[in-house]
């Protein structure tokens, strides 16, 4: 199995551990195993358990992506099923189109900002979650481009 070239440091990172999941659980012999993971690693134990799911007792996503076999996230998060999901309303273009997954921290609008503040910061005060949202613009896109599946 080899790492694609071409894709960006974080795509490439999200690649690695599952490779190194799938190679770390064949290296069990018989036995299998549990895979939780959080947030976009939901990606990486669903690609891991296509490629080696006699290794799988149990995959646990923990508030995690979880898009069908194949489809990438990006195509995911505006698939029907997920109508009226709040983290959608924060993608500002199609990030295939414009390479990242792009919010707008400088946007005016309350209800976006409200929005966000449901969707990913819910724990914070609706003040901190201000400050905080900036950081959540990420110019990787690619590993909201990639199929939950690995090539091996």
């Amino acid at each position: 199995m080899t790492v694609k070239h071409g894709l960006t440091h974080h795509a490439q990172r999200l690649r690695r551990f599952s490779l190194q999941t799938i190679e770390d659980a064949r290296s069990l012999g018989d036995g299998k195993v549990v895979l939780v993971d959080h947030s976009m690693g939901g990606i990486a134990i669903s690609a891991v358990a296509e490629c080696v799911p006699e290794y799988i007792e149990h995959l646990v996503y923990v508030a995690a992506v979880m898009p069908a076999s194949g489809t990438s996230v990006s195509e995911y998060r505006t698939a029907p099923e997920n109508e009226g999901a709040l983290l959608a309303k924060q993608v500002m273009a199609d990030p295939k189109a414009i390479g990242a997954a792009r919010a707008d921290p400088r946007s005016q609008d309350t209800d976006y900002w409200t929005n966000g503040w449901r969707a990913l910061c819910h724990d914070l005060s609706f003040s901190d979650s201000r400050k905080a949202q900036p950081v959540l613009v990420d110019d990787d896109a690619q590993h909201a481009a990639m199929p939950a599946s690995i090539d091996s």
